[in-house]
């Protein structure tokens, strides 16, 4: 990650990170009694946001998953 945080209009980058059986459902408290959805996600984002007033900022970024499923159906291509 490289930043400008003290610039004009502060800026950060996320070059690359790589994550592995992450779980978003798991993120947001949603119950994993098996009667919840469950997900197992991996891949690589790569972002960059541009100020810090969260009614202001601007963001772009890329998200690529690798193999990767939600619930039992795959994610492909």
């Amino acid at each position: 990650m490289t930043g400008r945080p003290f610039g004009g209009r502060p800026t950060f980058d996320i070059r690359e990170v790589d994550f592995r059986a992450l779980d978003p459902f798991a993120l947001t408290g949603a119950p994993g009694d098996g009667g919840g959805a469950d997900a197992s996600l991996s891949g690589v984002i790569v972002a960059s946001v541009e100020g810090l007033d969260p009614r202001t900022m601007v963001g772009t970024g890329t998200l690529r998953l690798d193999a990767s499923r939600i619930n039992r159906e795959p994610i492909r291509e």
